[in-house]
């Protein structure tokens, strides 16, 4: 979009691709930075050699903080985005035609 001009003057296509690229980039980054932080906090913590690695809820640690919390963080993450970062755009209307 060029600077200055009115978003409105858009049209119909361009508005539904501005968004659709909006939410594509959204759960990208939020994938790639998940995939980052499991892979990296399972490199460090999950390959130790304890014969009784430390417990909550009798899942390992290493188990809760690099997969479940990630998980409950994208979970929520994407709820809110859900929610409140998404936006209907207008299609149009329709002609009837298959």
């Amino acid at each position: 979009m060029a600077p200055g001009s009115d978003s409105t003057a858009m049209s119909d296509p361009a508005r539904v691709l501005e968004s659709s690229r909006r939410d594509a980039l959204f759960v990208a980054a939020l994938w790639i930075g998940s995939c980052i932080y499991t892979v990296g906090f399972a490199a460090c913590f999950a390959y130790r050699s304890d014969p009784r690695p430390p417990l909550i809820l009798g899942i390992p640690t290493w188990v809760v903080w690099g997969i479940l919390a990630p998980w409950a963080v994208c979970l929520a993450a994407t709820c809110w985005y859900a929610f409140r970062g998404m936006r209907d755009e207008e299609l149009g209307e329709d002609d009837g035609s298959p």
